[in-house]
Parts: C-alpha cells; sequence; structure tokens
C-alpha cells in the first residue's frame, strides 16, 4: 500500500518510517505462530470507562456460557471437555 487515496492527514498517522502501522495487537506462540488479538483503535465508552470489544465480549461469555450450555443439543457439545 503506498497511501490513502486523498487522504494526506491519514498517510501521516498510519506510516512511519515507511511502515504500514495498524494498530492491530498481536501475540506470538512459542512455534512463531502469529495470532491477531484486537485492534488498539477499536475502545468503546461504557459507565465511563474505555473498554475493547474483547474485554466485552469475555464478560458476556463468560455470563452467558452457562445458560446457553444447557440450551445446546448434545450434539454441539461433543467437543465440551467438562
Amino acid at each position: 500500500m503506498q497511501d490513502y487515496w486523498n487522504r494526506p492527514v491519514a498517510d501521516g498517522e498510519v506510516f512511519v518510517d515507511e511502515y504500514l502501522r495498524t494498530s492491530d495487537v498481536k501475540t506470538i506462540d512459542e512455534n512463531g505462530f502469529v495470532a491477531i488479538a484486537e485492534k488498539l483503535n477499536d475502545i468503546g465508552a461504557i459507565g465511563g470507562f474505555s473498554v475493547y470489544p474483547t474485554q466485552f465480549e469475555n464478560v458476556l461469555y463468560i455470563a452467558l456460557f452457562p445458560i446457553l450450555r444447557r440450551l445446546w443439543p448434545d450434539w454441539v457439545r461433543q467437543g465440551d471437555p467438562t
């Protein structure tokens, strides 16, 4: 990617020393595999607090998983370790 079309201000925000900064938060495991965890610029405000989408999704998952687990049929739970 060379630049944003007709957006010179955006060019200065994402291109640093000819590198494209995507604001992705990445993790690299011991085998060298890269996983994109989230984006730094996707922050929402809930009750006056800055919250990343993955934090919100994790809370929903923890709160709703026991309920959903009882509603899912047995064939969905085949991979469930518990």
